[in-house]
């Protein structure tokens, strides 16, 4: 939560989760409280429903494997 409020002090508009992890609902609830746009990056079967439903936008990698190069 430290690292959140020295973030929100910033000029920054939009946070990306890179995480499906449901410990992150709080957090990504708090960001978006404060009037920041939030998208959760995440696997399809593993990102858990409560943070999906709580961010803006949800991304998932299946859908954009295409254009994610792994080397």
């Amino acid at each position: 939560m430290d690292v959140m409020d020295i973030l929100l002090s910033k000029d920054i508009d939009v946070f990306v989760f890179c995480s499906g992890d449901g410990d992150f609902i709080r957090l990504l609830r708090r960001v978006k409280n404060q009037g920041k746009k939030t998208i959760v990056l995440g696997l399809k079967n593993c990102t858990n429903d409560e943070l999906a439903e709580a961010a803006h936008d949800v991304i998932f990698l299946e859908a954009i494997k295409d254009k994610i190069e792994f080397k």
